[in-house]
């Protein structure tokens, strides 16, 4: 974090924007949309996956893999809701 710190990244806010998660027994996926905003102008929108499984009675992330928004790749209306 000191490395991020001393980077041009002064802020960094991120809101929840949607998400979607399935559970099946003891594992669940859940995709999240994101807007982060950095250094108070600079906005863009994410997708993040998560693979999750149930272990003593608490769930545990055990993949995680995110893709940011494009012009030609834009987050699906059914993610934001």
């Amino acid at each position: 974090m000191k490395g991020l710190a001393a980077s041009s990244l002064k802020s960094f806010k991120q809101r929840k924007l949607g998400c979607s998660i399935q559970v099946f027994g003891n594992v669940a996926v859940a995709l999240g949309v994101c807007e982060n905003t950095e250094n108070g102008n600079v906005t863009t929108r994410g997708v993040e996956a998560m693979l999750l499984i149930k272990e003593d009675n608490s769930w545990k992330i055990v993949a995680q893999s995110w893709d940011m928004e494009k012009d030609e790749n834009p987050v699906p209306e059914h993610l934001l809701s």
